[in-house]
């Protein structure tokens, strides 16, 4: 077992140190590669001291089988730092963000304290076998938890990110992070069952890699370098987030701060009549890159104000609102007997749709069926129209 963990550990710390080397060599989204980086940076170091390890390097050294770098304590705030340039919540790596890396900095100054100065007998600041191995568990525990909390911040924001993009785009197809959300919520529970599993081989004795050693492990290198693969193919977000950021601010989408932009009853009815019309004889949902700025600009309002129409009198986002258009016409040229042989990604495009996944999900949340099986009622009504 020891020489299969061993090929293991090699393979992937090459694997770990080229997708490090790509993420830097990457033009798109480079402040948020960077962090990415750190992190394979990171995983290959790791690897190399589980390599020493298995290969019993660490036998002769005084007792102290954990790493002194703590890993934890970097890795979690590296996942949220590019998770927060990913989605334009941060422009510039200021003085408050170094912070987040000081409780790493505190942690290997411990470390080094507790594995160079601390070994002699009678000393104000000796510690035993045992001491040590306390200590240096209970410093992982808590990066452990650390790191989970900037996780569920990250989970948070980019949360808070796809709900504003509902409020302003009406394809969100292209810029969603739903991979990121999927990737931090796994590394969250992962990271909680390694946490488990250190636990329970952290007696001090020489470490012996098992079966469940190798699997956890790889799945977790698993999940980490479909990360960084998925973050080497990310499109550059930047500049349509900018524009959603310029015309919509975070602060006004909350439906309190609504009343501020209130335009009284009359004009606010005027508005919702002039907004339907529109719909109706304009038709500008057949635009697939239509955006709430493009409709706003229209109807010479400004875009908080149409959102607060939107959200206040039909009770949804912009999203919602232009996608539910789309359905209706597309259940129009479904109705259509010449369309009866008409593909259903050919009628998502001609219904303003610019992917059959949007259209088959949007299509099934208002009409509780697919496109396909609407297509297949209303076949079987026109033979039986008792069916």
């Amino acid at each position: 077992m020891n020489e299969i963990y061993k090929i293991f550990c090699i393979i992937c710390m090459v694997q770990a140190l080229f997708l490090a080397l790509i993420l830097l060599a990457k033009k798109n989204n480079k402040k948020a590669n960077r962090f990415a980086a750190i992190g394979m940076l990171l995983t290959t170091i790791d690897l190399f001291e589980v390599f020493l390890t298995v290969q019993g390097v660490y036998d002769s050294l005084p007792v102290y089988p954990l790493s002194i770098i703590p890993y934890q304590y970097i890795f979690g705030p590296c996942i949220y730092f590019y998770a927060m340039y990913i989605i334009s919540k941060l422009d510039r790596f200021s003085f408050r963000e170094w912070l987040f890396f000081l409780p790493a900095a505190i942690v290997l100054l411990i470390n080094l304290f507790i594995l160079f100065y601390s070994d002699s007998p009678g000393t104000l600041f000796s510690l035993d076998r045992n001491a040590k191995l306390n200590l240096n568990l209970k410093l992982v525990n808590v990066g452990v938890i650390y790191a989970s909390v900037l996780y569920l911040a990250a989970f948070y924001h980019t949360g808070i990110y796809t709900r504003r993009l509902k409020e302003f785009f009406s394809d969100i197809n292209r810029l969603q992070v739903l991979w990121l959300r999927i990737i931090i919520a796994a590394i969250f529970w992962i990271e909680l069952s390694v946490a488990v599993l250190y636990h329970k081989d952290s007696g001090g004795a020489p470490f012996s890699p098992g079966i469940a050693d190798l699997v956890v492990m790889f799945f977790s290198l698993l999940l980490v370098f479909t990360f960084a693969f998925l973050a080497i193919i990310q499109p550059e977000l930047l500049s349509r987030i900018r524009i959603m950021n310029s015309n919509l601010s975070e602060k006004k989408m909350e439906r309190p701060r609504y009343e501020k932009l209130r335009l009284g009853p009359e004009r606010e009815e005027e508005i919702v009549s002039q907004l339907k019309l529109m719909m109706n004889e304009n038709r500008p949902y057949l635009n697939e890159d239509i955006t709430l700025a493009d409709m706003a600009k229209q109807m010479s309002i400004n875009t908080h104000q149409l959102s607060m129409i939107l959200n206040l009198h039909l009770n949804m986002n912009f999203y919602t609102f232009i996608n539910s258009y789309r359905v209706e016409q597309a259940k129009e040229i479904l109705s259509l007997p010449e369309n009866n042989s008409a593909s259903i990604l050919s009628i998502a495009y001609r219904s303003g749709f610019n992917s059959k996944s949007t259209f088959n999900s949007m299509f099934k949340k208002i009409t509780g069926i697919t496109p396909t099986q609407y297509r297949t009622s209303l076949q079987c009504n026109k033979k039986d129209p008792d069916f």
